[in-house]
C-alpha cells in the first residue's frame, strides 16, 4: 500500500494536517474524549469536509482525533 507522507493516504495526511494546524479544530479535537464526540460536534457546525474538498469519514475523524493525541 502507497503511503502519502507517512500517512496512509492523501485523505488522512489531509485530516490530520488540519486537526493538527488549525487551533481551534486541534482544541476542539484534544477536547473530546472520543472520535465519535468529534465527529459529532463537527457535523453539529456542519464541518463535514476539509477546506480544501476532503470529505470527512468517520475513519478520518478517527486518525485525526487520534493524531492529535499523539
Amino acid at each position: 500500500m502507497a503511503r502519502y507522507n507517512g500517512h496512509p493516504t492523501y485523505a488522512h495526511w489531509n485530516a490530520a494536517l488540519w486537526f493538527g494546524n488549525d487551533e481551534a479544530l486541534y482544541r476542539l479535537a484534544r477536547g473530546c474524549p472520543s472520535p465519535a464526540q468529534l465527529q459529532a460536534h463537527c457535523e453539529d457546525a456542519g464541518f463535514t469536509e476539509t477546506p480544501d474538498g476532503v470529505k470527512l469519514t468517520p475513519a478520518l475523524y478517527r486518525y485525526a482525533w487520534k493524531s492529535v493525541r499523539e
